[in-house]
């Protein structure tokens, strides 16, 4: 039976949920060097700029998180997010996120695609551009004017820009 309340402000009654664990799991050793190792293998990142940064896994993505002392005295607090997103989990691959190559990428020596101001507002605008480059297929870094703005895809003929629209704000 379930009671109906018409009086402003009353509630129904539930038990308590058990809170499924909201911290993420810590990636150490080898598995912390060969995720990370994607960034210095594809973008020439060197691994030390991740020293002082902890490598967090959750369902869809792994995690970075400056590291402290501290954090283990925080695994108790129930967490929405920790850190910063750095590697998207995808159906057979991993991709770096934009957040992650703005905060790295002006460490890169390879893949980088330093974009005309024309280029830029076509991969922002319509998406991608048709250009070919002297990098690799796959993920590369988007530069404009020395600032690293983000993630794109290089197919071989086209640059297909990752960068989230929520990101982008035009004057």
């Amino acid at each position: 039976m379930i009671n109906k309340w018409n009086d402003v402000g009353a509630s129904t009654p539930t038990r308590s949920t058990l809170w499924d664990s909201s911290w993420p799991r810590l990636v150490g050793g080898p598995r912390r060097s060969k995720l990370l190792g994607y960034f210095q293998n594809r973008f020439g990142i060197d691994l030390h700029v991740f020293d002082h940064l902890i490598l967090l896994e959750r369902p869809q993505a792994y995690w970075l998180l400056t590291h402290s002392p501290h954090v283990l005295k925080l695994k108790k607090l129930k967490v929405h997010n920790t850190g910063i997103p750095a590697l998207r989990k995808m159906k057979d691959h991993i991709k770096p996120t934009t957040t992650a190559i703005q905060m790295v990428g002006a460490n890169a020596t390879k893949n980088v695609v330093i974009l005309e101001k024309e280029q830029l507002v076509r991969v922002l605008t319509e998406g991608s551009v048709s250009l070919s480059l002297p990098v690799s297929r796959g993920y590369v870094i988007l530069a404009y004017d020395h600032h690293t703005l983000g993630c794109g895809l290089y197919t071989g003929s086209k640059l297909i820009g990752q960068i989230p629209r929520s990101y982008i704000s035009y004057p």
